[in-house]
């Protein structure tokens, strides 16, 4: 069962943002299956990931505007040393200049990991209660650094923002926009977790047009809560519970909008495939769709150790 933690404004730090250091600007993602290492062997779990990324067919000749970013390691919370996954996907919107979409997407998730990995990291004590609150403020802090830029530049500069932080058994979920997060489990099938900031989703949710409706109506990738389009922003976080063999997806709306949820089901509950080839199998189905958007797509399996 998944549970929306409460929003919390906070006084937006522009200072702090324009005197931020230099920042991650490297990818990292994992493919297949990595072997375990000493430390590892410990734990009661494991993550094994997959990723996968394409411009989509409609966009061959521009950049990818999507971004994605997936972790793994330990830290110490609650004086418990634990696995841990940070897990993010965003979808740049500049509007009239392609570039912008790009720069959208990387600048929010370097402003977030900046934010996020120095919490983990940091030198006071970690408790669970923080860690939603790590997300959010994280989020917040890319906001205003997407918005900063978008005034310099005077140009609309937004992306969506989608991240997940695992520890050990719970999920930390936090999003601006219309990137997804869902979680499979094997005898509950698919349950979508986060919630569209679309015009579209907010007349399904009003009742003015059918989920069915929505899925052609001409405004369903207009956002009405997006990442940089203002000064502050209001961030969903939930919390979610999750098993041995659950599986946790995030991805833009390039794969969504054009596989259906009962194919995502079929995929996801596919046996025997990692998670790599999972996601693989994800954006062949949107391609094979006639999916013309940039389409990512990052895949997490809580996996018992085994070995």
């Amino acid at each position: 069962m998944k549970e929306q933690l409460p929003s919390e404004y906070e006084t937006p730090l522009l200072a702090h943002l324009q005197a931020l250091p230099g920042l991650v600007k490297r990818q990292l993602s994992g493919r297949g299956r990595s072997p375990l290492r000493r430390w590892q062997r410990d734990l009661p779990l494991r993550l094994e990931i997959g990723t996968a990324w394409h411009q989509g067919e409609g966009r061959r000749l521009g950049p990818n505007g999507d971004r994605l970013i997936a972790l793994q390691g330990s830290c110490i919370c609650n004086e418990r040393l634990l696995p841990i996954g940070l897990f993010v996907v965003a979808d740049g919107l500049g509007l009239g200049d392609r570039a912008y979409d790009l720069e959208a997407s990387n600048l929010a998730i370097q402003t977030l990991l900046h934010f996020v990995l120095l919490g983990l990291a940091g030198s006071r004590p970690l408790s669970e209660e923080q860690l939603p609150k790590l997300l959010v403020e994280g989020i917040r802090r890319a906001n205003q650094a997407v918005y900063l830029r978008s005034i310099e530049a005077c140009a609309y500069i937004v992306t969506t923002l989608t991240v997940a932080l695992i520890v050990e058994l719970t999920a930390y979920i936090a999003n601006v926009g219309n990137s997804r997060a869902y979680r499979y489990r094997e005898r509950e099938g698919l349950l979508q977790i986060t919630r569209d900031h679309s015009l579209a989703a907010r007349m399904v949710e009003t009742s003015v047009i059918t989920p069915e409706e929505a899925q052609r109506h001409p405004e369903r990738r207009q956002l009405y809560r997006g990442l940089g389009s203002k000064a502050t922003v209001d961030v969903d976080c939930f919390k979610l519970g999750l098993q041995v063999d659950d599986r946790l997806l995030l991805c833009s709306d390039g794969l969504w909008e054009v596989v259906p949820e009962a194919q995502l089901l079929e995929i996801l509950s596919l046996p025997g495939l990692s998670s790599a080839e999972i996601c693989d199998r994800l954006v062949t189905t949107a391609l094979d769709s006639g999916g013309l958007d940039n389409i990512s797509a990052v895949l997490v399996h809580v996996a018992p150790i085994t070995a």
